[in-house]
């Protein structure tokens, strides 16, 4: 079993009540699944971005050996 801390930021992190959390995992699981278990729905894990490591990811790709995933929300502006 690995860790992963993950992160969120804006409307997410202020809607789930943290920015910074770290998750026990399997290294075969899929970004998903973790996703899941933190109670973010499948409606805001495919309006935001995911990043691993600093690469972007989609939310269905395993998440192997990785120690930082950031959830990045939708960017508006004027």
């Amino acid at each position: 079993m690995s860790e992963i801390r993950v992160l969120t930021f804006g409307p997410l992190a202020e809607q789930l009540g943290w920015q910074s959390v770290m998750v026990k995992y399997e290294p075969g699981e899929k970004i998903s699944g973790i996703l899941h278990r933190l109670g973010i729905s499948e409606i805001d894990q495919r309006a935001c971005a995911i990043v691993v490591e600093g690469q972007s990811r989609a939310i269905e790709d395993i998440i192997g050996e990785a120690k930082e995933l950031a959830i990045l929300p939708p960017v508006s502006g004027g």
